[in-house]
């Protein structure tokens, strides 16, 4: 009952407004499956944890702009975790085209638009790991701690925003690459194999009677190097997403 009582209220209308929107974007909380009343209660609840500690933002006016940054800062950094889970998606997208994979469609899980069945895998798999290690508890753990960098009601400064941006781009960018580059070489080398093959011997339908190898043979591929890229993943998410709000 302290909630509504000296100030919490205030308190918690901040901490609603920043944790609503970084959960509207959170891996996992965001899916189109999860109903809209569910995300809506975690957000009440975790705002309602968050706003006994956050006294001191009962001194701060409670106006419609300081309202509107919360927002904006929960939003920014709800997208600072989702640019590492569309690197993951994208890199899954192109290992699926490297070996075979890509045209075959698959049924939407995180969104509503359908994707190859071996990238709904690979993330679907990422996004449940993340639930089973409990990163998911330590991520809105990292929206309270958020509160000693980021002050309430402050709006970003947009040099440091575009800066923030950019770095979170860049360590997906590797990681997208660094995912994907041994079916890089995979697709390279077989294609060339392929290309010479079929100059050698035209008048043989090379590509429709190498196709199944090409699959099995990136199978294989993914079968023995799937683990490790799951587990850099998730560690790369682990550091840069959460050690870096500490």
């Amino acid at each position: 009952m302290n909630l509504f009582f000296e100030g919490s209220l205030e308190a918690f209308l901040f901490a609603f407004c920043r944790v609503s929107g970084f959960i509207m974007l959170l891996p996992g909380f965001a899916s189109l499956r999860i109903p809209v009343q569910v995300r809506l209660y975690i957000a009440i609840f975790v705002a309602a944890a968050l706003a006994p500690n956050l006294s001191q933002m009962a001194n701060v006016n409670l106006l419609p702009t300081n309202l509107i940054a919360e927002v904006t800062i929960g939003t920014v950094l709800g997208i600072l975790v989702r640019l590492h889970f569309l690197a993951l998606n994208f890199a899954a997208v192109t290992v699926a085209s490297y070996i075979g994979l890509a045209a075959m469609p698959g049924v939407p899980v995180e969104s509503d638009e359908a994707q190859a069945a071996l990238s709904s895998l690979i993330t679907l798999t990422a996004t449940a790991l993340i639930f089973i290690s409990g990163l998911h508890g330590q991520l809105l753990l990292a929206i309270g701690v958020s509160y000693t960098v980021l002050e309430p009601g402050v709006w970003l400064r947009v040099d440091v925003l575009l800066n923030t941006v950019l770095q979170t781009l860049q360590q997906t960018f590797l990681l997208a690459l660094q995912l994907t580059m041994p079916f890089l070489a995979y697709g390279v080398l077989i294609n060339l194999g392929l290309g010479l093959a079929n100059k050698m011997s035209p008048q043989v339908p090379v590509y429709f009677i190498s196709l199944p190898y090409v699959i099995a043979g990136g199978l294989i591929l993914l079968y023995a190097l799937a683990p490790e890229m799951i587990a850099i993943f998730m560690e790369v998410f682990s550091a840069s997403v959460l050690k870096g709000w500490y």
